[in-house]
């Protein structure tokens, strides 16, 4: 019996040496492969929320730049390489839009004032953005490894304007809530100064500014600032 199991211990031996060998290689690459994959949600999440805010600005160059370059994001194999390379080439963002609601649920409800007002102020419901990062690790020889791909859902377009220029252009835009009225009163005023010209001329004042959007632009009214030490305002 003693003889018939000379060198088994060896055997097991060598095996579990294999074994622990794989795990140490396979530990680092599981590492690496589990830091881009948490990167990709990052990136996911904050193209989602970029995209509430203005979809135009969004752009998949900073993701990549911000996201999968510098010295914290160089992943390498055993020889030194790195598994993304030149992020341009393997990191990608896809943005995806679900079905939209039916039009009793839309703001407002189905009638055809709703509905344009919709469309003028850039409110109604396009469908749930999904934003998809996709990044695409490679072996030397440039053979994909894998393709991890995360992504975010969220609403977008409830109406909110990146900044003042967005907010004049919603308001502009709609002819329903805004331009028709405009248009009528731009009509009158413009009929009042051709009349009213030499009387103004003579005293000097100045022409009249018809435009009223774009002036107001960062003006914020005074019941909504606070005076500070020093002469500063808070908003």
């Amino acid at each position: 019996m003693i003889r018939t199991q000379q060198g088994q211990a060896l055997i097991e031996g060598v095996a579990a040496l294999l074994i622990m060998l794989a795990l140490w290689s396979a530990i680092p690459w599981l590492a690496r492969l589990q830091d881009i994959a948490l990167q990709a949600s990052h990136a996911s999440r904050y193209a989602a929320f970029s995209f509430t805010r203005s979809a135009d600005a969004l752009a998949g160059g900073f993701l990549r730049q911000h996201y999968f370059k510098g010295a914290s994001h160089r992943w390498s194999d055993q020889r030194g390489g790195l598994l993304l390379g030149d992020p341009t080439d393997n990191v990608s963002l896809t943005i995806m839009r679900d079905s939209t609601l039916p039009a009793y649920a839309q703001p407002g409800g189905a009638g055809a004032d709703a509905q344009q007002l919709r469309r003028g102020w850039e409110v109604e419901d396009a469908g749930v953005a999904s934003m998809h990062v996709a990044a695409t690790p490679r072996f030397p020889d440039r053979t994909p490894l894998v393709v991890i791909q995360r992504h975010t859902a969220i609403l977008a377009g409830a109406g909110h304007a990146a900044g003042d220029t967005d907010t004049q252009r919603r308001v502009a835009g709609s002819d329903l809530g805004w331009g028709n009225a405009a248009q009528v009163s731009v009509a009158a005023g413009r009929h009042i100064e051709r009349r009213m010209r030499p009387v103004d001329e003579a005293w000097g004042r100045p022409d009249p500014d018809f435009d009223w959007l774009e002036p107001w632009s960062g003006n914020v009214p005074a019941q909504h600032r606070v005076n500070l030490r020093g002469g500063g305002h808070v908003h």
